[in-house]
């Protein structure tokens, strides 16, 4: 646990939970450090925990307030819509009783020193995990003491919008244990900006400034092929200190490797710039995303789970291409609802004699999907419109020779299990799909798939025609193929 600085003294707090409110409460605030992974923030307690927070399961809010020697507010901590994890009562060696109650917040906001109504010049940190893809470049040299001195030689610059810049920052923590001194590095990113008051500085930042950053952070995220996420952030005003924790729902490692990257990194900047506006103007936004986040995969990925989530976020772009061109239904729906009618009586009729009624119901349950297009004649039409250069992969549907990437997933979807020796089929059918969907989302962002590491010419579509990838393809159509004997 971290005990920030100025959280060494106890605040005084009011604490209200459902029909529950108390105050005037001491408390300590400790916050992990790895609040980004657990998202726990612990309360101590001078006194006995009132049995109204112990045995409430109502969403906790919690406003402290800490005070200098002279009662002049110095600092005030925000936690809101937070849910109880443990109350707990320990003693301690020392014979003192450590109380302890253990919350997961939605928000928690730390604000150091007096907030004012006066207008401010503020600069906002937004704390990320590290990744390359937003880092600048930073050479070291000496000064003439033997000092080490570091320059930024490059500093990647990203417009969120018309009027707000970002910056990526590297920082250094100094660490210091009883043999050494280490610097730990951090990420941000910087903005300055003007606010009309210092009261207004939080929601500004999240209702103007965080949804931006987390567009732009999808896309560096694609870029990078690797998680990034703002974990909160800190503003420096004139006057005081705010810092956010931002509730997270995953754990984001960081990213130490950018040669698995998707856009090369001196096109980083321009990438960012250009396919930030298209983006976030984009009708396939939801489906792009969805798409982004599928194709961005952790080392301990399971492969059938993510080729089944990958080829959900492919049906999500071609449902989303049909509602834009009006091909969602084969007819419409007035027409239909007078067709749909009369096959159903005339399968009644036909089949009166052949089938059961309750079979016959079955069947008339299926008719609705007759006016919709097959997913194979929707995503063609895709395709051809949006000039997809998907060709030299695993074909999505199955041709003469070549099983395609729709069945195998019927048969993930269905929990079918494959013998060890096609395995390898199955993963490179997981890569075809995942660069495949990368090729649609570059398409969709206007960017040029030549400028990237999924170019015809790089190593990771070549490696898709060669012999042992063919090889690969055989063996699993040939499973598929051939008829399994019931067991």
């Amino acid at each position: 646990m971290e005990i920030n600085d100025n959280n060494t003294q106890n605040y005084t707090a009011i604490i209200e939970c459902g029909n529950f409110k108390i105050g005037a409460i001491e408390c300590s605030l400790i916050i992990s450090k790895n609040y980004n992974a657990d998202n726990e923030i612990h309360l101590l307690f001078n006194e006995k925990i009132p049995d109204q927070i112990s045995y409430n399961n109502s969403p906790f809010k919690i406003i402290g307030h800490r005070y200098n020697i002279i009662g002049t507010l110095i600092e005030t901590f925000i936690i809101e819509n937070a849910h109880q994890k443990s109350v707990s009562e320990t003693i301690l060696p020392n014979h003192e009783v450590k109380r302890e109650l253990v919350l997961l917040p939605e928000d928690v906001y730390i604000i150091s020193g007096n907030l004012t109504c006066s207008p401010s010049n503020a600069l906002v940190m937004f704390n990320i995990n590290k990744a390359p893809v937003l880092s600048p470049n930073i050479s070291t040299d000496t000064d003439i003491n033997g000092n080490i001195i570091r320059k930024r030689t490059w500093q990647p610059k990203i417009n969120i919008d018309q009027d707000n810049t970002i910056h990526g920052d590297l920082f250094y923590n100094i660490k210091e244990d009883k043999y050494e001194t280490v610097m730990q590095p951090y990420q941000v990113l910087t903005l300055d900006f003007n606010v009309d008051s210092e009261a207004q500085i939080p929601e500004k930042i999240n209702i103007d400034y965080l949804l931006k950053i987390d567009d732009m952070l999808t896309l560096a995220s694609f870029a990078q092929a690797g998680k990034i996420r703002c974990s909160g952030w800190t503003v420096f005003s004139i006057n005081n200190c705010f810092r956010y924790y931002r509730n997270n729902t995953f754990k984001v490692d960081d990213i130490r490797d950018f040669r698995v990257g998707i856009i090369k990194k001196d096109e980083i900047e321009t990438f960012l710039n250009r396919s930030l506006v298209i983006y976030q103007s984009s009708r396939f936004k939801e489906s792009i995303t969805r798409a982004i986040n599928a194709v961005i995969t952790n080392n301990d990925t399971i492969v059938e789970l993510s080729f089944l989530t990958m080829f959900q976020a492919l049906e999500s772009l071609v449902i989303t291409y049909k509602r834009l061109d009006g091909t969602e239904y084969i007819i419409d729906i007035t027409r239909w609802d007078e067709l749909k009618t009369k096959i159903k009586f005339s399968l009644k009729e036909c089949l009166l004699n052949e089938l059961t009624p309750k079979e016959i119901k079955k069947m008339q349950g299926k008719i609705s999907e007759l006016n919709r297009p097959s997913l194979k004649n929707s995503f063609e039409s895709m395709e051809k419109s949006l000039n997809l250069q998907i060709e030299e992969f695993w074909p999505i549907f199955d041709t003469e020779d070549i099983i395609g990437l729709a069945s195998i997933r019927n048969m993930l979807a269905h929990g079918e299990s494959f013998p060890t020796n096609v395995l390898p089929g199955i993963l490179l059918a997981h890569a075809c799909l995942q660069s495949c969907l990368a090729r649609i989302i570059l398409n969709l962002l206007q960017w040029p798939v030549e400028e990237t590491e999924l170019s015809k010419n790089s190593f990771h579509s070549s490696f898709y025609t060669d012999g042992t990838a063919i090889r690969m393809q055989k063996e699993l159509t040939e499973f598929i193929r051939t008829p399994k004997t019931p067991s």
